[in-house]
């Protein structure tokens, strides 16, 4: 029995030598890989937090440049509304003009809405900053349209006060036609006359060209912004100028009307004078 416990208690012992030694084996083999495991799982949880971050930046980017967009475009389009309403009630544009116009625009804000709805759909950043250059390359409302109507507006006061102009003028040469019919003198008025409907002649021309350089310039012409400094400058050096000496000829003219006028009224007292004479003169009897 003695030698049957010792059995049972060596078997014991060397049973727990072999599990010791077994447990610091596993250990000293698969101990480093199993921290290896919890580090990569401890990494990929961190990179997934990272991912779902710079997704979420990415969507809120995304939705920043949209909302930008979306602006610009809304500001744009309510610019072109009120154009096309100060086209529509302006009285010194033409039919043509205003028809014509009046497409330009709604054209724009057609493509306009169409560029907004491609925008809001844009799945990337990319896309919207490339879909968001047409606003200013290919809708230039502030650099065309506007100013393109207040020239035009501007033009055609200027011409329909050339028109004005041509008549009173015509009006003036059958007076002075009158007048030398009467033997009046006119040459100076008819000088003055003649220089005013020159320059008259020469405003005409410019502002005819310059109209048609201002409705020809739409969001496809290369660099509008000199066209129109170019019709800014005929309009305020030599239209101004022309109608500034027209006015001096005018200015003229009603002196020397004036001077003429003011002989006709007293030639006749002056032809009285020798009648009034003779009938006090006494007469002399033989």
């Amino acid at each position: 029995m003695n030698n049957f416990k010792k059995y049972l208690l060596t078997n014991a012992a060397l049973a727990l030598l072999i599990g010791t030694v077994g447990a610091s084996v596993v250990t000293a083999q698969f101990g480093p890989l199993e921290k290896d495991a919890q580090n990569l799982n401890r990494d990929a949880n961190r990179m997934a937090a990272q991912a779902s971050n710079t997704a979420q930046r990415q969507q809120n980017d995304l939705n920043n440049l949209k909302k930008r967009a979306d602006n610009l475009i809304a500001t744009r389009i309510a610019s072109l509304q009120k154009l096309l309403a100060r086209i529509s009630a302006d009285n010194r544009l033409t039919s043509d003009e205003k028809n014509s116009l009046t497409s330009d625009v709604q054209n724009s804000i057609n493509g306009l809405n169409q560029l907004k709805a491609k925008i809001d759909g844009d799945t990337t950043v990319q896309d919207v900053r490339s879909d968001s250059q047409q606003i200013f390359t290919n809708y230039r409302i502030y650099e065309v349209y506007e100013p393109k109507v207040r020239l035009l507006i501007a033009i055609d006061n200027l011409q329909a006060l050339s028109t004005r102009m041509a008549t009173i003028f015509g009006k003036l040469q059958n007076l002075l036609n009158n007048l030398q019919s009467q033997g009046k003198n006119v040459t100076d008025l008819q000088n003055l006359l003649n220089d005013a409907n020159s320059r008259l002649s020469s405003i005409n021309t410019t502002l005819s060209s310059d109209k048609t350089t201002v409705l020809g310039i739409n969001t496809s012409t290369t660099n509008p912004q000199a066209m129109f400094v170019q019709v800014r400058q005929d309009l305020a050096q030599n239209v101004r100028a022309q109608f500034a000496q027209i006015r001096h000829d005018i200015g003229q003219m009603r002196d020397d009307f004036k001077a003429i006028f003011s002989s006709s009224s007293s030639t006749p007292n002056a032809s009285a004078t020798p009648t009034s004479s003779s009938s006090v003169t006494p007469s002399s009897t033989p």
